[in-house]
């Protein structure tokens, strides 16, 4: 991707969201599919960061700095949640071939990208809507390589422990 411009990328970028609107679907309720999502080391404690969109939102500056070279805060990023989302709205969506995901995005207009995180309706046939909500994903829009799509499947927190390990094994070889 090195020559190509992205012009677009979506991604599922909080596992927290994904697993709590998997089970809503279904037909749990908020706070069951929250219990459920503790139980299995997918949602912290107090899951406000997860669920109100702002991990999603980091790690779209992120991606927006770094994959995009944009320079970019949390402020530059529109940020919604999931709360506002019933299981009576997810599974209406479902009986339309929609799946609701909690989407970050970037999208390029003529003065760089604009930035936002929130709840979409993805049709059927989207990469990101056939996402379980063990998994997360990311997709890029590209002038000359077309689409390219990767997920990664975290059934456990491993993942995500491994990579902060990591990250403090840097930071400590650094000084």
């Amino acid at each position: 991707m090195l020559a190509a411009r992205i012009d677009r990328l979506e991604g599922v970028l909080n596992l927290t969201s994904n697993f709590i609107l998997a089970r809503m679907a279904e037909g749990l309720s908020y706070d069951e599919a929250l219990a459920q999502a503790q139980a299995a080391g997918q949602a912290e404690t107090d899951p406000r960061l997860d669920v109100e969109g702002w991990d999603a939102a980091s790690k779209l500056v992120i991606l927006a700095n770094g994959a995009l070279g944009q320079p970019a805060t949390l402020a530059d990023v529109a940020v919604e949640g999931i709360l506002g989302l019933t299981p009576d709205v997810l599974r209406a969506a479902l009986d339309r071939g929609r799946r609701y995901k909690a989407i970050a995005v970037a999208e390029r207009g003529p003065d760089g990208y604009s930035l936002r995180v929130g709840p979409v309706a993805l049709e059927g046939s989207h990469p990101l809507a056939r996402l379980d909500g063990d998994q997360m994903g990311i997709v890029f829009q590209t002038d000359i390589s077309g689409v390219i799509a990767a997920t990664i499947v975290e059934r456990n927190p491993m993942p995500t422990a491994s990579a902060m390990l990591r990250d403090v094994v840097e930071i400590y070889r650094e000084d």
